[in-house]
């Protein structure tokens, strides 16, 4: 199975979850380690609290996280960010932002 693949099924997968198995006010979502160079629009991304996107290929940060305005955690170290949007301060329930710039 090529990368390509696996990212097709991971996003349908995500895709099928049932957000009513998930303890209320809790939904994580770990895409660390896939060598991802981007992250499309997330159904109902206000449900979102964690969001890991360590390890990967980032070199900024997807817009479509500006939606989770319930994110409590986002790691992004790993990746090739050499800085962060304006709009990462409206995240106002951000608890624990982990980040590493490249220079």
């Amino acid at each position: 199975m090529n990368l390509l693949n696996f990212l097709e099924d991971a996003i349908e997968f995500i895709e099928l979850l049932s957000y009513s198995s998930t303890p209320k006010n809790h939904f994580p979502l770990d895409f660390s380690c896939h060598k991802l160079d981007c992250l499309y629009n997330v159904e109902n991304p206000a449900e979102i609290t964690s969001l890991c996107l360590s390890s990967n290929n980032l070199e900024s940060v997807p817009d479509c996280i500006r939606d989770f305005i319930n994110l409590r955690e986002l790691k992004l170290e790993g990746n090739r960010l050499t800085d962060l949007p304006d709009w990462i301060g409206r995240l106002t329930k951000i608890q624990s932002l982990n980040i590493n710039m490249v220079d």
